[in-house]
Parts: C-alpha cells; sequence; structure tokens
C-alpha cells in the first residue's frame, strides 16, 4: 500500500472530543475534581495522584489523530513499537543515512501485519506520518527494535506463522539475514536491554531461542557430511548465530505455546509465559561478544540446550499467560486475560551475586522448576475483559539526566514513574478504549473482617477432647477468616516486600506481609484465589473498591462519528470497538500512547501540554 493511501479520519473532523464543549456532567465531574486537585492545579504530577472517579479524567492524554488503511479490512496490525533507544540510551554513535542525531529519531514506531512492516513516527506537527513501508512473505505476529553494534544503523526484527526471523536494516531497507530453527510460528521477540546484537524468540514449538544476529552459519560441509536431519528443532544447523536454547516439554519446560519471554535488566536470565498457565525464570549462559568481523563457526558446534529454569509456577494466574515484563531486579509483572498481576521473585537473591550477571548455578533443585512457591504477590489489577494475545506497553521507571531534567520542565506533565498500558474491551462499549495505570500508586485497601468460626479439620480440633479443652476455647484461639484459611493451607509465597520498597536499589524480603491489593478492597492472603471472593468480612453493602488501583481510561470517543462520516462517503471501516487490539508506550516520558488494530487502524494519544 501506498503511503499515501492512508486514510486520516482527523483531517475532516478537527475538532477531537478532548476540544469539544463539554457536557453538563462532564463539567460537574471535571468541578468536582479540580476540588480535589487536578493534575493542572496541583502541585503533584498527574501519575502520582489516584483516579479517584474510574472515568476518562485525571490524565492529560488527547487523541490526536486516527488513521485507517481500507485497502485491508481483514487484516489488524498484530505488534507496535517505539524506537527505545532514547535519551541516555542513544547508541554510541549516529550513523550515516540520518540527518542530525538520535534525537531526531525519537517517537518513531514500527507496526506490522500480515506481508508488511510499515514504520512511522510521530511528532508535535504531525501525530501520525507514515515513512516507508516493506512487504514481506510472511504472516507477521511480532517485532522488536535493536541496532548494529559498530555502524549503529537501526534494526527491525520481526517474524510470524512461518517461524523465520527476518533481520532488517532500517535505513538501507533490506533483509540482511533470516535465522531459521523453530519448529512453529514465532509469537514474540524480545532485545537484550545491554547487548544489542542478542535477541531472542518465543513459539509455538514451545520453546525460547536466544539468537547472536552477528554470528556466522554452518561451516561449508566436508565431502561425504550432510545437513543436520534434526532441523528445524533443536539442534538446527544455524551455526553461532544461535547461542542457547530454553527446551519445551521435559522435566522444566513450556508445555504450551510460549508466549512472550523478557531479558533481565542485569542478570543472565530470562522470564518466559506461555499458554499452560506456566511463569519460568531462566538461567543463560555466557553470552557472547560483539564481533565486527563474524567468528567462524567452529565445527561441531551446538547451542547450549537448558532444560530446566530457576522458578517455575502455575500458582500465579489460573489461565493463560500472554505477557511478562521485569519492573526491577526480582519484581515482574505478568498478564493472564483478565488480570495483571505485580509480583516478588523472592529466590533471586538464592541464584544471584550483587554485582555478577551470572548465575550461581545452571541445575536448581527441583522444588524451583516443579511448581515452585517462592514469590509473593504484591497487586492485582482485574481489567474485567477478554483480551487474549493482545501485547500490554510498559513504560520504564527512569531518574532523568541533567539535560532530561531541563527537558522536562518545559513539559511537566511528561512521566517518570513506571506505566503500564493494556487494551480493554468493555462488554456493549463500541468505543476504543486504553487503560493505563501507575504500580507504584497500590495501596493497601480496606481488610476484611475478622471471623469467629473455627477452621475446618484444623489439628486443634483433633486434640482439643484429649488436652481437656471446651469447645468454645478452641475457636477462641484460631480466629481466621476464609481467605486466611486457604492462604494458611496453601504452599504458595514464602517471603515478601510491600509495594513501598519497590524501587530499584530496595533488597527483597525486607518485610513480609502476607498478603496483596486486590482493586475490590480487600487484602488478598498470599495462597488465596484472586478469581472468587467470600462474603465474609464485608459491610452490608460490599467492600469499597480499592481507588489506588483504578486506572485512567484513554478513550477515543470521536471513533463511531468519524466511520460514520466515511460510511456516508462510501468507505466501509470495522466499527466495533473491540478493533483495538495493541498498544504502547514511547520511552522515557511517556508523551506518546499509541493503539492498533482492525482494519490496520492507529489511534495516536498525546500528552497535551
Amino acid at each position: 500500500m501506498n503511503p499515501h493511501d492512508m486514510i486520516d479520519l482527523t483531517l475532516e473532523y478537527p475538532t477531537p472530543s478532548s476540544q469539544a464543549p463539554a457536557s453538563s456532567s462532564a463539567r460537574s465531574e471535571a468541578s468536582e475534581w479540580d476540588a480535589e486537585g487536578s493534575y493542572a492545579s496541583s502541585s503533584l504530577k498527574w501519575y502520582k495522584k489516584v483516579n479517584k472517579y474510574n472515568g476518562r479524567s485525571g490524565h492529560p492524554y488527547v487523541c490526536q489523530a486516527i488513521a485507517v488503511d481500507p485497502s485491508e479490512p481483514a487484516l489488524r496490525y498484530e505488534d507496535v513499537q517505539f524506537w527505545p533507544y532514547v535519551g541516555p540510551l542513544n547508541p554510541w554513535k549516529p550513523p550515516k543515512g540520518i540527518d542530525g542525531d538520535w534525537e531526531e529519531y525519537d517517537g518513531t514506531v514500527a507496526l506490522c501485519t500480515q506481508r508488511k512492516i510499515v514504520v512511522g513516527r510521530c511528532t508535535d506537527s504531525n501525530p501520525w506520518r507514515v515513512l516507508w513501508e516493506m512487504d514481506i512473505d510472511d504472516y507477521l505476529y511480532t517485532l522488536a527494535w535493536t541496532y548494529q553494534s559498530f555502524t549503529c544503523h537501526p534494526l527491525l526484527v520481526a517474524a510470524g506463522s512461518k517461524g523465520l526471523i527476518y533481520v532488517i536494516d532500517a535505513l538501507s531497507k533490506r533483509c540482511l539475514r533470516v535465522l531459521r530453527g523453530h519448529g512453529g510460528a514465532v509469537l514474540r521477540l524480545a532485545s537484550h536491554p545491554s547487548h544489542p546484537h542478542i535477541i531472542a524468540s518465543t513459539s509455538y514449538d514451545t520453546s525460547t531461542r536466544i539468537w547472536n544476529i552477528l554470528g556466522s552459519d554452518v561451516p561449508p560441509l566436508l565431502p561425504g557430511e550432510r545437513y543436520n536431519e534434526n532441523f528445524p528443532m533443536g539442534d538446527a544447523d544455524e551455526g553461532n548465530c544461535l547461542v542457547a536454547i530454553l527446551v519445551g516439554e521435559g522435566r522444566g519446560g513450556h508445555r504450551g505455546y510460549v508466549a512472550d519471554a523478557a531479558f533481565h535488566p542485569t542478570k543472565n536470565a530470562m522470564a518466559t509465559a506461555g499458554l499452560d498457565r506456566q511463569v519460568k525464570i531462566w538461567p543463560l549462559p555466557e553470552l557472547p561478544k560483539a564481533s565486527i568481523k563474524p567468528i567462524p563457526t567452529p565445527r561441531g558446534y551446538r547451542a547450549k540446550l537448558i532444560h530446566l529454569p530457576l522458578f517455575s509456577t502455575s500458582r500465579l494466574h489460573a489461565d493463560f499467560v500472554d505477557n511478562i515484563e521485569w519492573l526491577n531486579e526480582y519484581t515482574l509483572m505478568s498478564r493472564a486475560r483478565q488480570e495483571v498481576k505485580i509480583w516478588e521473585w523472592t529466590g533471586f537473591s538464592r541464584f544471584f551475586r550483587p554485582g555478577d550477571p551470572h548465575p550461581k548455578i545452571m541445575e536448581p533443585c527441583s522444588d524451583d522448576h516443579t511448581d515452585s512457591g517462592s514469590f509473593t504477590t504484591i497487586s492485582v489489577y482485574p481489567f474485567g475483559s477478554d483480551c487474549w494475545a493482545m501485547n500490554a506497553s510498559f513504560h520504564r521507571q527512569f531518574s532523568p539526566s541533567l539535560q532530561e531534567s531541563e527537558y522536562l520542565e518545559k513539559r511537566e506533565y511528561l512521566v517518570t514513574d513506571p506505566l503500564v498500558a493494556l487494551v480493554a474491551h468493555r462488554t456493549g462499549s463500541l468505543l476504543p478504549e486504553i487503560l493505563l495505570f501507575n504500580p507504584l500508586l497500590a495501596e493497601d485497601g480496606d481488610p476484611p473482617s475478622p471471623t469467629k468460626e473455627k477452621r475446618a479439620g484444623s489439628r486443634r480440633d483433633s486434640t482439643s477432647s484429649s488436652d481437656g479443652e471446651s469447645e468454645d476455647d478452641s475457636s477462641a484461639n484460631i480466629s481466621l477468616d476464609s481467605e486466611s484459611r486457604a492462604a494458611t493451607q496453601s504452599e504458595e509465597g514464602d517471603e515478601t516486600s510491600s509495594m513501598d520498597e519497590w524501587r530499584p536499589g530496595s533488597r527483597p524480603g525486607a518485610s513480609r506481609p502476607t498478603s496483596y491489593k486486590t482493586v475490590d478492597g480487600e487484602r488478598k492472603e498470599n495462597g488465596s484465589s484472586t478469581s472468587s471472593t467470600s462474603a465474609e468480612g464485608k459491610g452490608p453493602n460490599g467492600p469499597r473498591r480499592n481507588q489506588s488501583l483504578e486506572p485512567w481510561r484513554l478513550v477515543a470517543t470521536d471513533y463511531q462519528a468519524l466511520v460514520r462520516l466515511q460510511s456516508r462517503k462510501g468507505v466501509r471501516l470495522f466499527a466495533d470497538g473491540t478493533n483495538l487490539c495493541n498498544v504502547a508506550i514511547s520511552p522515557r516520558g511517556a508523551e506518546w500512547i499509541l493503539g492498533v488494530g482492525q482494519p490496520c487502524t492507529v489511534f495516536v494519544w498525546k500528552i497535551d501540554m
């Protein structure tokens, strides 16, 4: 498709809802918010304030552009990623072909769909502009940014249904190489945070592969030799491009599709999540260094096969897990179909030393890789809609540099805290919507009232008669509510730290609360189910909702009006609110948020300065 064929719906609908006169109800809500202290009138940053009204106010985002490709009505954008190397993370030199410096590459976005990659840019003068497109004979599911370690050319890595991984130079718009080896479609790609030549891929074949995109191919065959017949599984002939395989099935591997993977920010470790409801943390071998000239693959070279993870559990979620992300060295975020959990891996210090990226051991004990309880839940965000296989996006917390501090003073609404964004498909709603929340705002809700009944089947019951104690004495010594009973019988979680201590540099296990926060205003005991609640301990109207867990809502309120406008012109667009599928937040400030979906639709939100 020619980029000029893209329909910019906002050109013919120049008054977005954020600039239209507010209704009386909206004005009353706004005045009520201002009475409490809005982000415009309070010294407290907007992202540090609890969204008390669970509505569309309380945040400075404005939907500035909606663009649709009507030539592909049955397709959707499967993934969207901002260029992540901005500010202090810029590559060490600008490559030839970029006018100016790396700052001009900020706001660059890559999207993928069937047989196509689209690269665009968000700027103050033009919220959405397509820069170039590239056709690839594959249905692409995922992509990731990285860069060439020596030329500093920005690279796009894309993969999809064929199980092939395409490494593309974003300046020359050429496919540099194709990595083969997976036995099924590739679902997710991830680039290493400090080694741009290292990437990871997850697949239908239940494995995760670690690649060196600067590696060499398999050496030429000697007379009488032939290529390995195990292709495309564990011993595929990929040369030293293939560094390691996190093996599926077996004693410690995933038993279903591996939906997501994330490199640890400082250690040789990787977290994975999949359709088997399992979350795993794997040790990684020593990673190869970048080389200007590819090091020839030694004869007989085989990638490292890793069969056992350092941590594996199915106790976190009761459904498919499709997103995983590190928030700091030992705190993670994982998402199932209807909830997001923030949790701490309490076994981190057993496997890693301060200042050493290598794991202490590569072969953990059986308690670690079977169904471990070495975690504790910090907070749970139920979002009430079924959003399987739709990527969440994470804005990483950062401390501004001197140059960034001057920039942030001019743009005071930009964000330095962590933010999580995900799409929402509310029942009965036809408006595209994104939920946004700050994990650092989570606070304790109202605790449930204690009960006086005995715990059924307790050891105390079986011994009370022999000890000569009355039933009343026994029940007085056992005062637990139903959720505490579930926690007592569970083997989950051994140590914990409060949300206030979840910041870079703090140590896990500094305190040991035995419960976590839920949006219903209760504290759940670690080890209890999050999908059901007990009526015990509630007031006559039920518990108050925990407002600290309420998200901000970004809603494209103009979309249906724009669809009707285009329909009168003979252009039929997909009008269902569920067309929004994936989301991305721009790094180091969260100035832009993009939502993409069907039919190849782009929604652009920007902080209104």
